[in-house]
């Protein structure tokens, strides 16, 4: 069950981003150059890195923030020449601290992935 904000909404957001691996980085180098915590301004640690497959694709997974109702998840795709970041963002969820909170079941996250599977190409 998802809990709302004191004023009784839930916001939901899902942004894409797009950026370039120069010759002499690597797609996981990128990917942890562009993992920013809102919150420190400082990198996300290795241990909110995660993987899934999600249709055809492998995503790197980053927990980048869960702070005061706001949940944001990354969802990163490799490709060739460039790595796709595709941000879940929930708002206003009360429960945000709670260890035992399935992410997953959030609007944004559940939309996204969704959207993932559908993902063909590259």
């Amino acid at each position: 069950m998802l809990s709302t904000s004191p004023s009784g909404e839930t916001t939901a957001n899902l942004l894409i981003r797009r950026y370039a691996i120069t010759a002499s980085t690597t797609a996981l180098e990128t990917i942890k150059k562009t993992a920013i915590s809102g919150t420190s301004g400082a990198p996300v640690g290795a241990t909110s890195f995660s993987s899934t497959m999600l249709g055809a694709h492998r995503f790197t997974v980053v927990s980048i923030e869960r702070f005061e109702g706001f949940v944001d998840t990354a969802y990163y795709l490799a490709r060739a020449t460039d790595v796709l970041r595709f941000d879940a963002i929930d708002r206003g969820v009360m429960n945000w601290a709670d260890s035992s909170l399935e992410v997953s079941t959030l609007p944004a996250h559940s939309a996204l992935v969704k959207l993932l599977t559908t993902l063909q190409g590259e």
